[in-house]
Formats: structure tokens, C-alpha cells, sequence
């Protein structure tokens, strides 16, 4: 992909497709021509050539504030080549990614798209992007929320990073209960991220607590296993000893293993 130096290209040439930035913000947008009025077009639009006209690759909010403000022509950076819808997004993504009022559930839909049209790994888009992998994923974990979480962060109603902690909780009801909290009692980013690693604590306390298998290797080839809710040693010893003490009364009896077991089992039945 070659790049030539910027020219004035007339903005009745230029076919504007869907932008990676989404959300459009109309204050936005005026302050935009504003800017353009008293000190003209700061950042050139990218364009690539298509047939007799160009395509835009990025600058759609800078060509959209040119035409409402009637500019016949805007300055450009032309990219010569044939550039597939891959190059193109990666294009756009590069230079939004680089722009500070780029909203991060934007930079997150952009990413996820050109993963699922590329089909590359996480860790290839990181690489042809330049993002730190850290990054992509936590942009990416945006998208997992539920949609009224989502839309709470494109407001801004709700910041990106406290939003992005609210993503590692365990199912959407939490997530719900957690950005509730946010807005209505003033939950910090913080303070959700000790809630959480809190939560993960207790579950993972828990899931020792109520272990349901127990393996004892003796010897090689000579293993005991015991399975049974809220298990701990007490009880495994207990389990054990209550074993031991129907298999000797019934060693007398002359039963083989297979129906001292059978046996067993039907009496736990009655």
C-alpha cells in the first residue's frame, strides 16, 4: 500500500462507506465545522482510488463537516493499489485507534470485525494493529456485556474502564447488579474489581469446600476413591471407617466383593 502526497480532491468524487466510528455526535460534528471555518482542515482525509472517483478509508466526520459547510474540495492523503476490505478497515482502525474521542466500544466493534472478516487470531490483529494484546482483549470483553451496559458506555454515562471490570464478572445478572451500583451509588472502577476478585475468592473456597471426589493412591496400581457432597478428610476418614467395619462383618459370610457391594447399594436404596 503506497501513499502519495496530500492533494485537494473534490469531495463530489469521494464514495463514503460505513466508518468504524459509529456514533455520531451532532455537537460534535458542529464543533467540528467550526474548527474547519476559523482554522481550516488540520488532519487530511485517506482515500484510495475506485474507478474515476476514491473511496473513503477514514475521515468520514471531517468530510461530512466539509460538505455541510459547503467545501468544494478537501485535503487528502491518496493510497495508490489495490487495497481489500481487510487493508481498508485495518487502515481506518490505525488511525482512529490513534484519536483520543475514538469511543472504546467503536474501537471494540472495529477489531471484532476485522477479526470475523479476516478471520485471524487475536494475536495477528494485535500485531498489524500495534495494540499490546492486554488492550485488544479488554476492548474486545466490552462486547460481552449486556446490551444496556453497552449502551451506558457509548453515552458515557458509564466509563470504559470501570465497564471493562464489570466484564470479568461471572454471568449477566451480576454485571446488571454492578453497573446499577456505578451509577446509583457511585461504585468506583476500583472498588468493582474488589467486589469481584472478593466473589472469585468465595467461589473458589467454596468449590474446595464441597470437593466431590476423592482419589488415595496407595501403592502402584492400588487406589481408594470416595465421592460425596462436602467432602473433607473427617469425612473421608468417617466414610471409610463405616466401610471397613460392614466389611469385616460380612468376610465371615464368605461374600465375594462384587456382592458386598451389590449389597450395599441396595441398602442405601431402603
Amino acid at each position: 500500500m503506497v501513499m502519495q502526497q496530500y492533494v485537494d480532491v473534490p469531495v463530489n468524487l469521494i464514495q463514503m462507506d460505513k466508518n468504524v466510528r459509529e456514533l455520531a455526535n451532532p455537537d460534535s460534528l458542529n464543533g467540528l465545522m467550526q474548527s474547519i471555518s476559523r482554522q481550516g482542515l488540520q488532519q487530511p482525509v485517506g482515500l484510495v482510488r475506485c474507478g474515476r472517483g476514491y473511496r473513503l478509508i477514514f475521515g468520514h466526520r471531517r468530510l461530512k463537516a466539509c460538505v455541510v459547510s459547503g467545501k468544494e474540495t478537501i485535503s487528502a492523503r491518496i493510497f495508490d493499489g489495490d487495497l481489500d476490505d481487510a487493508q481498508i478497515l485495518i487502515a481506518q482502525l490505525t488511525e482512529n485507534l490513534q484519536r483520543e474521542d475514538l469511543c472504546d466500544l467503536d474501537k471494540a466493534k472495529g477489531i471484532e470485525q476485522l477479526i470475523c472478516q479476516t478471520g485471524w487470531p487475536a494475536s495477528r490483529v494485535t500485531e498489524e494493529l500495534g495494540l499490546r494484546e492486554s488492550m485488544v482483549s479488554n476492548l474486545r470483553s466490552l462486547l460481552t456485556l449486556p446490551t444496556s451496559i453497552q449502551e451506558q458506555v457509548a453515552s458515557g454515562a458509564l466509563s470504559s474502564s470501570t465497564a471493562i471490570e464489570i466484564a470479568r464478572a461471572a454471568g449477566a445478572e451480576t454485571q446488571l447488579r454492578l453497573a446499577n451500583e456505578v451509577a446509583t451509588q457511585g461504585l468506583t472502577r476500583d472498588a468493582v474489581a474488589a467486589r469481584i476478585r472478593r466473589a472469585k475468592r468465595q467461589d473458589a473456597e467454596s468449590a474446595e469446600i464441597s470437593v466431590s471426589r476423592a482419589t488415595a493412591v496407595l501403592g502402584t496400581g492400588r487406589t481408594i476413591s470416595v465421592a460425596g457432597p462436602a467432602l473433607t478428610l473427617d469425612a473421608f476418614i468417617e466414610w471409610l471407617e463405616e466401610l471397613l467395619s460392614k466389611a469385616r462383618k460380612a468376610r465371615p459370610q464368605g461374600v465375594t466383593l462384587k456382592t458386598f457391594c451389590r449389597v450395599l447399594k441396595e441398602q442405601a436404596k431402603s
